[in-house]
C-alpha cells in the first residue's frame, strides 16, 4: 500500500515533498520489519536524495537519514559500510550552524548508533572512546542532570563489563547511580522515573 500511495504521490507531487518524503520513510520502515534490508536501505537511499537537493549536506534531516541507512546496513552485517554512513553523519551534525537541543540529541543518538556499531565489531577501545563523546556532548550544554547522561552511564558500564573491564564498569555505574540518588532528593520528576 504505501508503495502504491508513494507512486500515486510522485505522479503529482515533486520527490522532495514532505508527504513523499513521509512516505518513503513509513516504506522503508515498512520493509525493515519484513527484513527486506536491502529494499529498504534503497528507500533510504531514495529519500535522502530530494533531502539533499532541498537542504544541502548539512542539515538534520540528512543526518537521520544517513542514521537510517546505516542501521539498515548494519542489520545486514555491513558494519564497517554503517559506521562510514554514521561518520557522515557525526561530520554533518558537527557543520550544523547551531546545536540546539534537538541537534544535540540527534548527534547524542548518532554517536550512540555508533558505539553499538564499534561493540558488534569487538572494537571496545572505540566503544568507550565513542561513549565518552556522547557524555562530553550531553553534559556540557545541559548538565549531568538528565536522563539521556545516566542512560549514557549505563551504556559505558555495560560496554565494560562486556570487555571484562570491572573497575571502568564499577565506575560508570555508581556514576550513575550517584545522578540519580541525586535527582531523587533534588525531586527531579524526568530522572526519577528511571529507578
Amino acid at each position: 500500500m504505501f508503495r502504491k500511495a508513494l507512486d500515486i504521490k510522485l505522479e503529482v507531487l515533486p520527490n522532495n515533498h514532505s508527504e513523499v518524503m513521509d512516505l518513503y520513510m513509513y516504506l522503508a520502515t515498512s520493509l525493515k520489519k519484513q527484513g527486506k534490508f536491502p529494499e529498504a536501505t534503497k528507500i533510504h537511499k531514495l529519500q535522502l536524495e530530494p533531502l539533499v537537493e532541498m537542504h544541502g549536506e548539512d542539515h538534520p534531516g540528512v543526518v537521520l537519514a544517513y542514521n537510517g541507512i546505516a542501521a539498515l546496513l548494519a542489520l545486514q552485517n555491513r558494519l564497517d559500510d554503517a559506521l562510514q554512513m554514521l561518520d557522515k553523519a557525526i561530520e554533518i551534525c558537527y557543520r550544523l550552524p547551531r546545536l540546539g537541543d534537538l541537534d544535540i540529541g540527534i548527534l547524542g543518538g548518532t554517536l550512540l548508533s555508533k558505539a553499538k556499531t564499534l561493540e558488534d565489531q569487538g572494537n571496545v577501545e572505540a566503544v568507550v572512546e565513542t561513549l565518552n563523546k556522547v557524555l562530553t556532548i550531553q553534559v556540557e550544554p545541559v548538565g549531568e542532570m538528565n536522563p539521556r547522561t545516566v542512560k549514557t552511564y549505563e551504556e559505558l558500564a555495560l560496554a565494560y563489563v562486556r570487555r571484562g573491564m570491572t573497575e571502568g564498569a564499577i565506575k560508570a555505574y555508581t556514576k550513575a547511580i550517584k545522578l540519580v540518588k541525586k535527582s531523587l532528593a533534588m525531586n527531579i520528576p524526568t530522572l526519577k522515573s528511571l529507578c
